[in-house]
């Protein structure tokens, strides 16, 4: 009978405790999905409910999970130095390991972040981020063939994302490969129409590989002047002078309100 009793006690106070990790395993995944998926609001209030539940004592996957929402909130900064101690440590997780690597980088230490990516891609295969990280590393270093891989990579395992696409036609703008960034950058603003930054990409791609700036339809003119004025810069840089004049006339008139970018421009072209 006291065996028994013993047995059940035991039970009872172990169920707690199991109960209280399977609640932490599935409160981690939430917050991995929630900092993924940007809502980055709701990712802070659950970390701060786990802080309260772990007391002083928290876990690996806090510090984790911590590091990670600072990286998305681009405290970089601070994201690298808890990345980095979570390193020193010798926490061998590859969240960890592409988490300091994608700090370095943002911190313009590309060498140093590629031996962290590429461990965290051979370990962590299936993860996008990690490939997208990467190529961008290897951009920085002037790897094409290894970036190219990165971003094909990322794009197999997410389905043509917009940001891949993105960074994709950046890096084939760097290589002046202007026709095929087009391409690509086209598609991110496809995907995402409401990302200015992948529509000014695709105007200086399409500008550079010297075709027409495209229409838009009920485009303000200010908005006009302003990708005129962009075009012309990018013409600029591609080494066609006449084109870049051009463009810089047509922004100055394309909008009521003096557009003093474009004037600006145009009179150091000119020298007028």
């Amino acid at each position: 009978m006291r065996a028994g009793y013993g047995i059940l006690l035991a039970v009872l106070l172990a169920s707690p405790a199991i109960a209280q990790d399977e609640t932490a395993t599935t409160d981690y995944v939430l917050i991995r999905e929630a900092i993924e998926g940007g809502r980055l609001v709701q990712a802070r209030a659950m970390l701060g409910s786990r802080r309260l539940a772990e007391g002083n004592a928290v876990s690996t996957e806090f510090d984790i999970a911590s590091a990670e929402l600072a990286l998305a909130e681009h405290r970089d900064a601070e994201a690298l130095a808890a990345f980095a101690d979570l390193d020193k440590r010798g926490i061998a997780d590859c969240r960890a390991q592409a988490g300091l690597g994608t700090a370095l980088m943002r911190q313009h230490y590309a060498a140093d972040a590629l031996p962290h990516l590429r461990e965290a891609a051979e370990k962590c295969p299936e993860n996008w981020r990690t490939w997208n990280a990467l190529a961008i590393a290897l951009d920085l270093a002037r790897d094409w063939e290894g970036s190219a891989k990165g971003y094909e990579t990322a794009f197999r395992l997410t389905g043509d994302r917009a940001s891949v696409m993105n960074n994709y036609g950046f890096s084939l703008l760097l290589q002046r490969r202007f026709t095929e960034a087009t391409r690509l950058f086209e598609a991110a603003r496809k995907a995402d129409p409401r990302n200015e930054r992948y529509a000014n990409n695709a105007d200086i791609a399409r500008t550079m590989a010297g075709q027409p700036l495209s229409s838009r339809d009920a485009e303000e003119p200010t908005e006009r002047a302003r990708r005129l004025n962009n075009a012309g810069y990018a013409s600029l840089l591609a080494g066609r002078t006449d084109e870049a004049k051009a463009y810089f006339s047509r922004s100055l008139h394309a909008s009521d309100s003096f557009n003093q970018r474009a004037s600006a421009n145009l009179s150091a072209i000119t020298g007028e």
